[in-house]
């Protein structure tokens, strides 16, 4: 009587187990694709890793520039 209640306490917690080692699985997966995601963000946002993005910054110091020409002459 002793042993059947073992082992259905045994299987209750091998069933919680499976479903922990599951859930472990999925946010594993998750924050894998979220690590994936971040490192893309990061290399299109960094000016030595995108030209593109290094362009754009230049193009915004050549308005800024001239912006500020514009307001010596005004003045």
């Amino acid at each position: 009587m002793r042993t059947s209640s073992l082992k259905r306490k045994l299987d209750a917690h091998m069933v919680q187990l499976n479903e922990a080692q599951d859930e472990i699985m999925k946010k594993k997966e998750l924050l894998e694709g979220l690590l994936h995601f971040y490192n893309y963000v990061i290399r299109a946002l960094d000016p030595k890793l995108n030209p593109a993005t290094a362009e754009i910054q230049a193009l915004k110091s050549l308005v800024l520039d001239r912006d500020r020409r514009i307001l010596t002459l005004e003045v």
